[in-house]
């Protein structure tokens, strides 16, 4: 009989690379709705703080578009990074949006700052990352994704809530990972609504769990408190609330422009039409009465 030893090696090595490869994806799928702009933004909800156990696979993701460069920062130090720093190295196919190691030390937690630019702006977002020195990770979910206290949606648009946290790995047989968003008031979930969507994500071989729910054709009656829970055991729960309110029409807040070199384009373009007119209208004038 043939050893099976070789096949093994190479199912193990395939999975692996599997593995590495959709954690290094992470950013060219399940992007939001407003990617599609032409503007420099991040293209996904970004979490700010991360978690990992030792000795295995870890990325950090900076997800974006519209940019020249992205620069990478450890603790205030520039990219690239001394092994007394951190083991993160950049991975190239993904436009510098993320950086990883195989194998996380201690030494590789802190903050994580990316900086993208272009010719004319810049935008900045800080991950937290903490390590812990143990086999696995047993306790409660801890969140990676700060799920703001209020949201805003148009009525007869489309909006996306989103959760996530690190539940670890729990060697238990009824222990179980579950992520699910309900309507508070409802006490329900929200199955059965063709409107309503949940899609759940996972990350980090399992270790990090997470689901969308997007609401197509926002009716008023929508509005109101949503929950996220959490769960990788029976008794360790996290519970997640938003409100979703509604967005006036006319209410537009500059802070949604995530490129300010639109803005000052169109603000020059203003003031210098405004000038030539004002110019033509004086040499009119000169003429007529001169």
């Amino acid at each position: 009989m043939r050893s099976l030893g070789p096949t093994i090696a190479i199912g193990v090595w395939w999975a692996l690379v599997s593995l590495v490869t959709a954690s290094l994806d992470y950013c060219c799928v399940d992007m939001i709705a407003s990617a599609k702009a032409p503007w420099m933004q991040f293209t996904k909800e970004l979490s700010s703080q991360e978690f990992s156990v030792t000795n295995s696979l870890k990325s950090l993701h900076c997800c974006a578009k519209g940019y020249r460069s992205i620069e990478w920062y450890k603790d205030g130090k520039p990219y690239p990074w001394r092994r007394d720093v951190s083991n993160m190295i950049l991975y190239p196919e993904s436009a510098n949006q993320t950086v990883y190691t195989h194998a996380v030390t201690a030494r590789d937690a802190g903050n994580y700052t990316c900086i993208v630019r272009n010719d004319s702006s810049s935008i900045s977002h800080t991950i937290h990352l903490s390590t812990f020195d143990k086999a696995g990770y047993v306790d409660a979910p801890l969140p990676t994704y700060q799920l703001a206290n209020e949201q805003y949606a148009k009525v007869g648009s489309t909006v996306r809530l989103f959760c996530e946290a690190f539940v670890g790995h729990i060697d238990l047989p009824d222990a179980k990972n579950q992520v699910e968003w309900i309507r508070l008031g409802e006490n329900q979930t929200l199955e059965g609504n063709e409107r309503f969507s949940q899609k759940q994500i996972s990350r980090e071989d399992g270790q990090i769990i997470g689901k969308y729910l997007e609401i197509s054709s926002v009716h008023r009656s929508d509005f109101g408190n949503y929950m996220c829970t959490i769960s990788n055991s029976g008794d360790q729960t996290i519970q997640l609330i938003t409100t979703l309110r509604e967005e006036e029409w006319f209410s537009m807040q500059v802070a949604d422009y995530t490129d300010w070199g639109w803005m000052v384009f169109l603000v020059c373009s203003l003031i210098s039409s405004i000038l030539i007119v004002c110019l033509v209208l004086r040499r009119y004038c000169f003429h007529s009465y001169g």
